[in-house]
């Protein structure tokens, strides 16, 4: 049995067998591998449903059997292009839909993005934006090599980026380095220097020469560890320099200043059982509103769900069915006591080293404090972490040296 999408496509029909001996012209069906589905007996006689290129082979059957057929309906796509056939209009509508569908589809209208935690969505979708990748563009145009380069230099804490093109849909997937070790992306020549003014804790190196060590204070920008690397002879004496990728770990412990407040007397917003519902298309920048009363609301907040359209889960096209929820709210008067205030700061304050400490941040101090007077409470004082320290910086001017040197070896050769 073909699947049903086959079975419409080619067209079938729905017949009624009649005559001395249907049994016959059924075996003998079955022993030509005629295809034969949903046979019923009927008052009348047997009942079955047949495509149109077996029905076509049943003429010297029923002739053999002395059997009658009727045919009691016809479905599938070549009745339906028979029974439309005088509108034109009706046919050119359908072929302009197929042909803005493929036009469509030569575009990107769904940039999905898989495995940020520590970056939102909103985010990398701004810095893709700055950098012409945007919903819309033509699918030729992707660079999905570049994408990967200018997201890992972009965010340091990013090690591994994939993009690829499924569809309509251009998928990234990154992974962060919840422990913030900077790696290197190129074998370009590069120095590790500072991105914070910290005092170093510790540094292991791998390659590159260290400029720095334990206990060093150091400003941001500062090269940690340089991508240049001597070469002496046995008795120590300068031979040639060499450039090298520097490589190494790198922590110090930086100085946060923290500072939060929460007042004692603030307006809160109560959402109140009264909301309405509004259904809109909305294709790229325009909306259409399908069903929209009148607001009366005073203050209210609008929540969207929105559905993209899409066939399967790769070829996403820029039209949405969105569902608008219009909530009305209040506000209230709140008075909180000091020891809820208190509570509310101290509670803040531990989910900000929670934070910290699920990426890998050591907390080795701090001195916040928690002060109330007549209106509010405030928390404010300094947090003392080791985190890594160091990002890749490329020597640029090596990089143009032997660019300059490669192009006058090319043109003497």
């Amino acid at each position: 049995m073909e699947p049903k999408i086959v079975t419409y496509t080619k067209g079938y029909l729905v017949v009624l067998l009649k005559g001395y001996s249907p049994e016959r012209f059924l075996n003998i069906c079955s022993s030509h591998n005629i295809n034969i589905w949903n046979l019923i007996h009927t008052e009348e006689g047997y009942q079955f449903c047949i495509t149109i290129a077996d029905f076509r082979r049943l003429k010297p059957i029923v002739k053999k059997t002395k059997t009658k057929l009727i045919i009691r309906n016809r479905y599938g796509f070549p009745f339906f292009l028979y029974k439309y056939r005088k509108r034109k209009l009706f046919f050119a509508g359908i072929c302009l839909c197929l042909g803005i569908i493929y036009i469509m589809s030569l575009f990107i209208w769904d940039i999905h993005i898989e495995g940020n935690y520590s970056y939102t969505e909103d985010v990398l979708l701004d810095f893709l934006k700055s950098k012409d990748v945007i919903h819309g563009m033509k699918r030729d145009d992707v660079d999905c090599s570049a994408i990967e380069k200018m997201l890992r230099s972009e965010y340091n804490d990013v090690t591994w980026v994939s993009a690829s093109i499924s569809g309509t849909r251009l998928i990234i997937q990154i992974q962060e380095n919840f422990d913030n070790m900077v790696m290197l992306e190129t074998d370009a020549p590069s120095n590790l220097v500072a991105t914070k003014d910290c005092k170093i804790t510790s540094i292991v190196t791998r390659s590159g020469t260290p400029l720095v060590k334990k206990g060093d204070i150091v400003a941001e920008g500062d090269i940690l560890v340089s991508g240049i690397v001597d070469i002496t002879d046995d008795y120590g004496e300068h031979i040639r320099s060499e450039y090298v990728g520097a490589d190494a770990d790198v922590y110090g412990e930086v100085v946060y200043e923290y500072e939060d407040s929460q007042p004692l007397f603030y307006q809160k917003k109560v959402y109140t059982q009264n909301q309405k519902i509004a259904y809109a298309i909305r294709a790229f920048s325009n909306r259409l509103y399908l069903y929209a009363g009148k607001i009366n609301f005073e203050s209210f907040d609008i929540e969207t769900e929105q559905n993209q359209l899409h066939f399967g889960s790769s070829y996403y096209l820029p039209f949405f069915l969105e569902k608008c929820y219009y909530k009305e709210y209040v506000y209230e008067q709140v008075e909180l006591s000091k020891e809820e205030v208190e509570k509310i700061l101290q509670k803040n304050l531990s989910n900000f080293f929670e934070n910290f400490l699920k990426k890998g941040v050591q907390i080795v101090g701090n001195n916040v404090k928690i002060q109330i007077d007549g209106k509010k409470g405030k928390a404010s004082g300094k947090v003392m972490m080791i985190v890594p320290v160091a990002k890749t910086e490329v020597i640029e001017a090596v990089i143009e040296r032997d660019e300059i040197l490669n192009e006058y070896n090319r043109n003497n050769n």
